[in-house]
């Protein structure tokens, strides 16, 4: 599913891992039986390594 470089947010910390980040912080709203959700996988997955350090990828499981 999620990259090595992609965070899962959760109600548990989104607020202080995308909220109150001092980084741009992109999140994917993803769902397991969403077909469109699982075609972009690889997209994300690439953005987190491209910007590694940079901003923040994660998916709202």
């Amino acid at each position: 599913m999620a990259g090595a470089n992609v965070k899962t947010f959760t109600t548990a910390n989104f607020e202080s891992e995308v909220l109150k980040s001092e980084k741009t912080v992109f999140v994917d709203f993803w769902a397991s039986w969403c077909k469109p959700c699982r075609l972009e996988d690889p997209l994300i997955d690439e953005l987190a390594d491209d910007y590694l350090g940079q901003n923040v990828v994660g998916k709202v499981m």
